[in-house]
Order: structure tokens, then sequence, then C-alpha cells
């Protein structure tokens, strides 16, 4: 089931009025239980693969409504991207270097490992025998730009 499907089912079931059109939904907030249909539901046009725009007129947080219905942000996202969300087939576009990080907790997880790299003293070493072995030495050819 698609990330849509599951928002506008979770609102369904939390007892607000959905109504449906060609770009996306429109419902009643939970988070601040509005009467009027002041939350709209849609995929974004730029990025079909990427996160529902979900967004209250009235001010609510996107955290806060999706806390609501007991979702998290991680609903945004599709879990199957080949599926558009009335099952029809979406044509295949060309992969992003995004898509091999796939769960952006993973991607988070990936900085603080790089991070935790670039600070220990065997990284800050190997950087310091890098900018040594680069140093010209006597003999090296040196062109007209000075620059051996």
């Amino acid at each position: 089931m698609s990330a849509y499907d599951n928002i506008t089912d979770a609102l369904r079931t939390a007892g607000m009025k959905v109504t449906e059109s060609s770009n996306g939904a429109r419902s009643q907030c939970p988070s601040h239980g509005s009467r009027g249909l002041s939350l709209a539901v849609r995929e974004n046009p730029r990025n079909p693969d990427g996160p529902l725009h979900v967004t209250c007129f009235a001010g609510c947080e996107t955290e806060a409504v999706l806390a609501e219905l007991g979702l998290g942000l991680r609903d945004l996202y599709d879990s199957s991207r080949t599926v558009h969300r009335r099952g029809q087939s979406r044509p295949r576009r060309k992969p992003s270097p995004w898509d091999a990080l796939g769960d952006p907790d993973h991607f988070a997880s990936r900085c603080l490992q790089q991070e935790k790299l670039e600070a220990s003293p065997e990284y800050q070493q190997h950087l310091r025998d890098l900018a040594e072995w680069a140093k010209p030495r006597p003999g090296d050819y040196i062109g007209r730009s000075g620059v051996a």
C-alpha cells in the first residue's frame, strides 16, 4: 500500500472527512480538530518518489498531524516506489544517487560514522602521511608553473 493510501486511510479511521481530487486529498486536521478541510495531502510534483506533502493550512506541524494518526515521518514515503497511489505503474525513472541511501535514518547514521572516522587519530595520521608523501623532493621535475 502506498504512503498516500496509508495516510488517507488513517484519516478516515480517525473519523476525519476526506475528499480526493486529481491533485491529492483534502481533509479535516486531526491535530487541531478543524471542521473544514484544512489539511492537504499530495505528492511532490517535482519528485513523485519523494515524501508526500502533508500541509495544515491552520499551521499545524506535519509531525503533530502524523502523531495524532499514530504515524511518523517514515510514513510519508512509499514502501514500494514502483506502484502509483491509484495502483498504476509509474514509468521507469532515471536512478538517483540518493536512491542508494534509502532510509533517511541510514543516511544520518552513515554521516555520524564518517564524523567519528575523521576524528580518529589513525585517520589524522593517515592525512599527515599523505601530505608528507605529496611534498616535492630534491630532483623532482618542476615545470614552468613551479608546481611539481
